[in-house]
């Protein structure tokens, strides 16, 4: 007689008599989170805050990123599901970059850790203060893989709306930090951005929320600051 297997979470579909139950007890992101505890330490013990740069396409990643890096000694990792563009528009400021394209690993909405870490430990080497990692733009996927960071930084702009905090709540719930891009557009779209604040602390109540436009130089300061800060605070850790 053929025996159907089935895992644990479609019990009931089928024969009974004719289902193997499969325990998937162990953590299948085990693999991931090993690598990730590895580059955690890694970046740790060499005083290098790593920030996961999530959010969606067209959200202001990279924008934000080019302005850090006026201000702070930084070195990027890339990810997109193919292309280079991004990573061309760095190296032509002088920002160390190395590219992570997902279309080799079937065009993965985000990024892993056993994917990045070789890169990491590349870029390590250029000795800069502060790594960021531009995960692939989406508001769903990346949030579930812990990359070793120290900061899980999701940019979102005032075009998306009041709603994608409740539509992607996982995304909001594990930032440390919301960057609340394109402020210049709020009265154009009519998005009240103390209003906005206060949902995202509905789901998040210690998120940090800084704001960020593109056209106002000085709008930055707040957002080095508080990176300076929190990789001071890093150091310190170190040597207590």
């Amino acid at each position: 007689m053929k025996r159907m297997l089935f895992f644990e979470h479609l019990e009931g579909h089928g024969p009974s008599e004719d289902v193997t139950r499969i325990n998937l007890g162990k953590n299948i992101l085990q693999a991931n989170d090993e690598v990730a505890h590895e580059i955690f330490h890694l970046y740790t013990d060499r005083g290098v805050f790593l920030t996961n740069v999530m959010g969606s396409p067209g959200s202001g990643k990279t924008t934000l990123i080019k302005a850090l890096a006026k201000h702070l000694k930084i070195a990027v990792l890339e990810g997109d599901i193919a292309s280079s563009v991004d990573s061309i528009e760095f190296a032509k400021i002088g920002v160390p970059v190395v590219q992570v394209n997902t279309d080799v690993y079937g065009s993965a909405c985000h990024l892993e850790a056993p994917w990045i870490a070789d890169k990491l430990r590349l870029l390590v080497e250029y000795k800069p203060e502060f790594v960021f990692i531009e995960n692939v733009g989406n508001l769903v996927c990346p949030s579930d893989f812990n990359l070793g960071e120290h900061e899980r930084l999701l940019v979102y702009s005032i075009p998306e709306g009041f709603d994608k905090p409740i539509k992607y709540p996982p995304m909001f719930t594990k930032a440390t930090t919301v960057v609340l891009t394109k402020v210049d557009l709020a009265p154009v779209m009519e998005l009240d951005i103390e209003k906005f604040k206060q949902s995202v602390r509905q789901i998040n109540p210690n998120v940090q929320i800084l704001t960020f436009s593109a056209k106002d130089e000085d709008s930055i300061s707040p957002i080095v600051t508080y990176l300076e800060g929190k990789r001071q605070a890093l150091l310190n850790s170190l040597s207590s």
